[in-house]
């Protein structure tokens, strides 16, 4: 049978796509069309008729999710952490920290001694809300104790309410970065990595982490709705000079609506709003202040005198030391009485010796 020139030329460019498809991997990819977001491998990606496929146009490759990978983290430098538990006062293993120092040589590690299955977790704190998409997990080297096994990712504005963004179970492999990737972007200050279960020769009684990271979700939309409610909320906010103390749960909410923008959504609030929002929490803080003045105040007048002192009032002086030390410098200076303290204190000590 003769083949035709342009019969053969066919053969030879369809031949040709078939081995830069399989020299390339292109089959195992997956693309999102940035239209509408759909998804599909890109072998459906084909010519159907008169109609073809924009690929170089609509068609964008899904981000690659590889646990070694670091350019997309939240900087771990801005990032602190702590623990339902750890082990104390050793140089290289417990701390929570050291899941976020960027040293291999130290490792979180909760007790040695065990603890209860519900302090196996920790909490990373990030220095500002931040969109999140991913948690990576580097597990230790030299043991599989406390090795996470299942896991259970939260994520948190404000480290009181909690929502669940990833459910799973890694492989009991040393010295690996593992990956939890979240149902859907986030954003968040706080993230906390909860686990179910641990490996090791007492599974379930250790938890451990050579280092863990977040990495920031690919997002350039701006939500412009968003912008527009938080501006709404905090004109509801009052005024310079009628802020009560009655008012403190809204202005925090004003904060933390506020805080959950990006800062691209923080530049489209009005410019008003955003003043209300700090001049209401600096009045709120005098308020504050004052409030606690007067209640160290009171609880000076209400000590006994230092002439009538024993050593049973130690701990009602000390309490209110300890009242009078957390105020601010600016309430410091409205307890006028702090003289009174001072002169029980040295009786005090006087009646020690």
């Amino acid at each position: 049978m003769k083949i035709s020139k342009k019969s053969l030329l066919s053969i030879l460019l369809i031949g040709s796509s078939l081995l830069l498809l399989q020299m390339f991997e292109v089959p195992t990819r997956t693309v999102i069309n940035a239209q509408t977001n759909e998804q599909t491998n890109i072998t459906n990606l084909t010519y159907d008729g008169e109609r073809k496929v924009e690929f170089n146009k609509n068609w964008r490759f899904k981000r690659e999710i590889d646990g070694n990978i670091e350019d997309l983290d939240y900087p771990y430098t801005k990032t602190s952490a702590t623990a339902g538990a750890y082990e104390q006062n050793n140089a290289t293993e417990g701390d929570p920290n050291f899941a976020v120092d960027n040293d291999s040589s130290t490792i979180f590690h909760s007790p040695w001694d065990g603890t209860e299955k519900s302090n196996l977790w920790i909490t990373l704190e990030l220095e500002e809300v931040t969109k999140l998409d991913t948690l990576r997990y580097l597990s230790r080297s030299g043991s599989s104790n406390g090795i996470v096994n299942e896991y259970i990712v939260e994520t948190s504005l404000d480290n009181e309410r909690w929502e669940e963004v990833s459910i799973g179970q890694w492989s009991n492999r040393q010295n690996k970065w593992l990956i939890a990737e979240f149902d859907e972007a986030q954003k968040a200050k706080y993230v906390r990595l909860t686990a179910k279960s641990t490996y090791g020769d007492k599974a379930d009684k250790f938890m451990t982490a050579d280092e863990i990271r977040v990495r920031i979700a690919e997002d350039t939309e701006v939500d412009e709705k968003a912008a527009e409610e938080v501006s709404n909320l905090l004109a509801t906010l009052p005024t310079k000079g009628n802020v009560t103390l009655e008012d403190k749960d809204a202005i925090e909410a004003g904060r933390t609506a506020y805080d959950a923008l990006t800062e691209a959504e923080q530049d489209l609030v009005v410019g008003y709003a955003k003043n209300r929002l700090t001049n209401a929490e600096a009045e709120l803080e005098v308020l504050k202040g004052k409030r606690d003045a007067t209640q160290v105040k009171r609880r000076i007048y209400n000590l006994p005198k230092a002439s009538e002192l024993t050593l049973k009032d130690k701990e009602a002086v000390k309490e209110v030391r300890v009242m009078y030390d957390d105020l601010s410098e600016e309430a410091k200076a409205l307890v006028t009485t702090i003289s009174q303290l001072e002169a029980r204190e040295d009786k005090l000590t006087e009646l020690a010796n």
